[in-house]
């Protein structure tokens, strides 16, 4: 649901964000950042939303689900790419 709401206007993307930081389980603690990373993507905050794919990135290495940050993230920074004609994806 937060990652739809990424493609929304407004504060519901982050809203569920923090709904799973609440749940306290690692794994809806990476979502949440995932979700972060996507909207703050799509608002152009370039800057903020690569602090939370390097924390999404992070949290993947110690829990041991690389492959959700590697199927997930990419697929969800599509429209960000396509939007900012950023085929090369500059950092």
């Amino acid at each position: 649901l937060g990652a739809m709401y990424c493609f929304r206007d407004g504060p519901r993307a982050l809203q569920c964000a923090e709904k799973l930081d609440a749940l306290g389980l690692k794994l809806y603690v990476m979502a949440a950042d995932q979700i972060r990373a996507i909207y703050h993507a799509l608002r152009g905050e370039i800057g903020i939303a690569n602090t939370f794919r390097e924390r999404v990135e992070l949290h993947a290495i110690q829990a041991g689900t690389g492959w959700q940050v590697e199927v997930w993230q990419p697929a969800g920074m599509n429209v960000v790419y396509l939007l900012t004609a950023d085929v090369i994806v500059r950092r």
